[in-house]
């Protein structure tokens, strides 16, 4: 096997387990699978992905590593996200997570804490903290981060 290959099988491995650790937990026997998973996914790439996230399909990442989704984080569809990235709360009193909409870029070693919206199609640059809403079609980048361009659509 090359060695894209080898690489592209461990981030397919990474994506799927992410996937299920949030997928198959309404019954007693999903939740167990919920956590094997999750435990699974810790330990193989150091990535702590909550039970109660709720992550869309198509999920890449492409390097897993160090990447944290917190427990109501909701990510949609076909969302990339790069190794040391947080997705939580800000603050202990402050019990509302992040919501990232559908085809949305996250960078390496963004922040992504508290009430935020990012929205569709939006790119969240490599190590931006981002604490305010993103609209969609946008790039953020910075810290703390701001809105850089907006995205033309043709």
């Amino acid at each position: 096997m090359s060695l894209l290959k080898k690489i592209f099988s461990v981030q397919m491995k990474a994506s799927r387990l992410a996937y299920k650790t949030v997928s198959q937990k309404n019954t007693a026997a999903g939740r167990l699978k919920a956590r094997y998973y999750g435990r699974k996914l810790a330990k193989e790439f150091g990535i702590y992905c909550a039970r109660l996230a709720k992550i869309g399909t198509g999920l890449t990442l492409p390097h897993p590593i160090g990447i944290v989704i917190g427990d109501g984080v909701r990510i949609g569809k076909n969302v990339t996200i790069y190794q040391n990235v947080t997705l939580g709360l800000k603050n202990r009193d402050d019990l509302i997570y992040p919501t990232v909409h559908d085809d949305v870029v996250i960078y390496a070693g963004a922040v992504i804490v508290g009430p935020v919206t990012v929205g569709a199609r939006s790119v969240i640059a490599a190590n931006a903290v981002v604490t305010v809403d993103v609209p969609p079609d946008s790039v953020a980048a910075g810290v703390p981060a701001v809105i850089l361009a907006r995205k033309k659509i043709s």
